[in-house]
């Protein structure tokens, strides 16, 4: 019988980085977080790296800290989160302004 080691290097490497990354995401869904994607700019992006040198709060941390001071409060029913995300209008005739859209997160 013959051993491949190359091939048995990789599946041990590849699962052990996946699972390390799944018990940590597991971990933090434990602790009420949830994924997000986003794509930012780059304007952005250097502003929260700054942020993240000078504070050495993670990412996670300051976006959290950023969105939590938004002025707009929001209303959440825990046991319903199919109908929190529905959207309704009590006149279907009328029509919502847009938000003007804003480029950069502002932090302070």
């Amino acid at each position: 019988m013959e051993y491949d080691v190359t091939s048995d290097v990789e599946v041990i490497m590849g699962t052990s980085g996946k699972e390390r990354q799944r018990k940590y995401i597991e971990k933090k869904r434990l602790e009420g977080k949830r994924p997000v994607t986003v794509l930012l700019s780059q304007v952005t992006k250097e502003v929260l790296e700054r942020e993240r040198k000078m504070t050495g709060e993670s990412l996670s941390s300051i976006i959290e800290r950023a969105v939590m001071n938004i002025k707009i409060p929001v209303i959440t029913d825990e046991t319903s989160p199919e109908e929190a995300t529905k959207h309704t209008t009590s006149n279907k005739g009328s029509r919502k302004k847009k938000q003007p859209k804003q480029d950069n997160l502002e932090l302070f």
